[in-house]
Order: C-alpha cells, then structure tokens, then sequence
C-alpha cells in the first residue's frame, strides 16, 4: 500500500521504539509451538509491540496503587516520571499546550487500575482502528491488561495508553521497559462496526447425507497419508506456502 495503515508519531527522545510483534513471544513459546503451530506464530506477529517509557515497579496495598521511586514507595496517582519528560514536552508542544502534557503513569481509584502512556501518539487510515491488547502468547503476569478498540482515524493523534490491573496485593510487580507492555493491531472497523449485522449459520450433523465435507475433514485432522511429513507440521506447510504464492 502507498500509504501506512499506522502511523506513530513518538514525541520523546528516551522511548523504547516501536517494534514488529515476534513470532516466538519474544522465545517465551515451546519449541514445538514455534516449530509446527502456524496458527500461534502468525497471532504472535501480528501487530507492534510497545513498552514501558521507562523500567517501572507498582505494588497494591488495599486497593491503592504505590510507584517505587527514589528509593521508597510513594501513593500513585499521577506520575510523568521524569521532569526531562515535561521539559521535552514543552520545547516541542504549541505554547496553549505547554502544561498539558499526559500522565506517563495514572493510577484510578479502585482496585489497583494503572493507566500507562507509552509516550507515543498513533493515528490510522480512513476506516481502520486499533485493537489494544496484551503481549499475545506470552507468559501470564501479575496484573491483566485491559483490551480496547479505539477508532484512532477520526481521534487522532491519539495517546497510546493501556489500563491494567494489578491482581496480587502486597506484591512488588516490575514492568521492565525491555519487554513489552502491550500489543497494537489494525483492525478494519467492517468487521465489528455492526457485529450483529454479521450473518452465521448453525447445521445439525445428523446423517452421513448432511452438507459436510467429510472428505475435506480427512485432510484438517492430517489423516491423509502424506510421506516423510510430520503430521504436525502439515498446516504450518501449507499455510507458509500460500502466503509465499500470495
């Protein structure tokens, strides 16, 4: 396409870049995983991942959210981490948006919810969105995080932030700025714009006589009799090829 689909605009010198998503969750997926399930390595790969604007440790302590920094545990509640951030800022924004720079680091007022801002600013072509999400087949963490599909063509620039929760009180939670913190990708706002609009079917296999492909079945459960082919690996095979055809 002549034009990006995703555009990121990064405003502050000190960011972690944006970086392609892996097809191996960065090497945290089993070795036959990466080697013979197509289907995760192409969930993996698809989108960007972003990170953390700087190394970051939160607690929970009764609901509260607490930032290490400095040396001790202070109560979170909106954070820019770094007076350069702020300076940064300022040298780059128009003069009325001088004092409005986002939080890096907001914590909301119940149940250990912390919005971070990555730093950077996204905006799409006409008719797509972004879907936000977590790392996809990476380990599970101490905190969840939020998914969200934000229609950044028309509410653009838009901050590129992600809500999480942190889940275990009392726990020191570090969130690394070396891996990422979440993972954008381009959603095409047809396919969920009127969800209910989307036609399905349901058929009832009753007798050999239905409308199934029983032929077809042979095949997807790998029962053909293919030689020298691991039948773990048929899909992966296959689905590689015809991406190289396409």
């Amino acid at each position: 396409m002549a034009e990006p689909i995703i555009r990121f605009y990064k405003l502050y010198d000190s960011l972690p870049p944006i970086a392609y998503a892996d097809p191996s969750a960065m090497g945290s997926m089993p070795t036959d995983a990466f080697r013979y399930c197509e289907a995760m390595r192409v969930a993996s790969s698809f989108g960007w991942y972003v990170f953390p604007p700087r190394d970051l440790t939160l607690s929970m302590s009764e609901g509260a959210v607490y930032l290490y920094e400095g040396g001790e545990w202070v109560l979170l509640k909106a954070d820019l981490l770094d007076p350069s951030f702020a300076e940064e800022w300022r040298t780059k924004a128009p003069d009325d948006l001088a004092e409005e720079m986002p939080a890096f680091v907001t914590a909301f007022p119940f149940m250990g919810i912390v919005q971070i801002f990555s730093g950077y600013f996204v905006e799409t072509a006409p008719g797509w969105s972004i879907a936000v999400r977590g790392p996809v087949n990476f380990p599970r963490r101490p905190y969840q995080v939020f998914e969200g599909i934000i229609e950044t063509d028309r509410f653009r620039p838009c901050p590129l932030f992600v809500n999480i929760q942190l889940l275990e009180p009392g726990r020191e939670v570090p969130i690394p700025a070396s891996l990422p913190l979440f993972q954008v990708q381009p959603v095409s706002r047809a396919a969920y714009a009127d969800a209910k609009q989307l036609r399905e079917e349901v058929v009832e296999v009753s007798a050999k006589g239905t409308a199934f492909d029983w032929s077809a079945l042979k095949d997807t459960l790998h029962l053909s009799s293919h030689a020298g082919q691991d039948r773990r690996a048929r899909y992966a095979i296959a689905s590689r090829k015809r991406k190289k055809e396409e």
